[in-house]
């Protein structure tokens, strides 16, 4: 959980570079141990993405569902 409050808070900040990476980091950690707290954190790194990612956001928001 602690790569998803890093990303979100990256990605809010404007440390897109990074928050991407953490983002990417993140997906990888709920993906090999899904819970619900998961998912709803995908869905928030989901919304803070730049449109460049939307392979990464779609991924994280097919997880979320």
């Amino acid at each position: 959980m602690v790569l998803g409050a890093l990303a979100s808070a990256l990605l809010r900040g404007g440390d897109v570079d990074r928050g991407v990476y953490v983002a990417r980091q993140f997906a990888a950690a709920v993906e090999s141990k899904p819970n619900t707290m998961g998912r709803q954190r995908a869905q928030g790194i989901a919304a803070w993405l730049p449109d460049t990612e939307c392979d990464l956001a779609g991924h994280l928001l097919a997880f979320a569902s």
